[in-house]
């Protein structure tokens, strides 16, 4: 199957839009219920 060169270029922008969320995420911490599952509630009064 032989594409244009737009239909190429838009089938690249898609991969490429679709492609960044995924390594944009890592590195990042838990937020939420996971992250305060770290300390203790007597802990973290202690920690202030």
């Amino acid at each position: 199957m032989k594409l244009n060169p737009l239909s190429r270029a838009l089938v690249l922008a898609l991969g490429i839009v679709t492609a960044s969320p995924l390594s944009v995420a890592e590195g990042l911490p838990d937020l939420g219920d996971a992250a305060q599952s770290d300390f203790s509630p007597a802990m973290e009064r202690r920690i202030g």
